[in-house]
């Protein structure tokens, strides 16, 4: 009974460590970082800019995932917002689970990088893949000799990051939760309801001992 009291000690404090990590670390799901993984979920619903240009593309399109994604809207999960309604989205419909916004990337970024100035938490997380590339171009008179030198410059500067820097500079904190992490620590205090497994496994060992003596003793007196 000794050794059993003692081999609980040790499960006991180990068990408890382990409850105290899983109680403080809690694991953030991000489970969708691609356009396909939003498609193989059936239950989520996704949330586009109306009256954008990838409205356009969704209803032009006749084959391929972005047509897979129009298909959506008949099974209701696909919807459309306007630009102005979108902050207003983040906050009512996809905070609480269940809804998806797809849309620029700037416009994303500057959404959350206003509720985080305002909050300052990040309660939302930003794919890792993208898609659909938003071109920004100079027009000119068909012909212009300057043309090619204006888009060797364009490239340049593209190439540099200085448009991702003037966004930076533009837009506060749009940076601050470009990566959220998958844990966060939490300090949440130890209960008996969540040490229950702890009493279950000594009580369990101390009547497994007692059973064991009661029959040691009983094979030694009738051996």
């Amino acid at each position: 009974m000794g050794i059993w009291m003692l081999t609980t000690l040790v499960l006991t404090r180990g068990y408890a460590g382990t409850l105290m990590s899983l109680l403080a670390v809690r694991h953030v799901r991000q489970p969708y970082h691609t356009l396909m993984d939003v498609l193989n979920d059936p239950e989520v619903i996704q949330i586009w800019q109306k009256n954008s240009a990838n409205e356009q593309l969704l209803r032009s399109v006749t084959s391929g995932i972005y047509r897979e994604v129009m298909n959506q809207e008949e099974l209701g999960l696909l919807i459309f917002r306007t630009q102005g309604q979108l902050s207003e989205s983040l906050t009512s419909l996809v905070k609480p689970d269940g809804h998806v916004l797809i849309d620029v990337d700037v416009t994303v970024r500057n959404l959350i990088a206003g509720i985080f100035s305002q909050s300052e938490r990040c309660d939302y997380f930003v794919s890792r893949d993208g898609f659909l590339p938003f071109y920004g171009v100079v027009a000119s008179q068909k012909g212009n000799p300057l043309i090619p030198a204006i888009s060797k410059r364009v490239m340049q500067l593209t190439s540099s990051g200085i448009f991702e820097y003037w966004f930076e500079k533009q837009i506060p904190n749009s940076t601050s939760c470009l990566i959220t992490p998958s844990t966060v620590v939490e300090r949440v205090p130890l209960s008996l309801a969540s040490l229950w497994g702890v009493f279950v496994m000594l009580a369990a060992g101390l009547t497994s001992s007692v059973i064991a003596f009661c029959l040691e003793n009983f094979i030694t007196y009738f051996s």
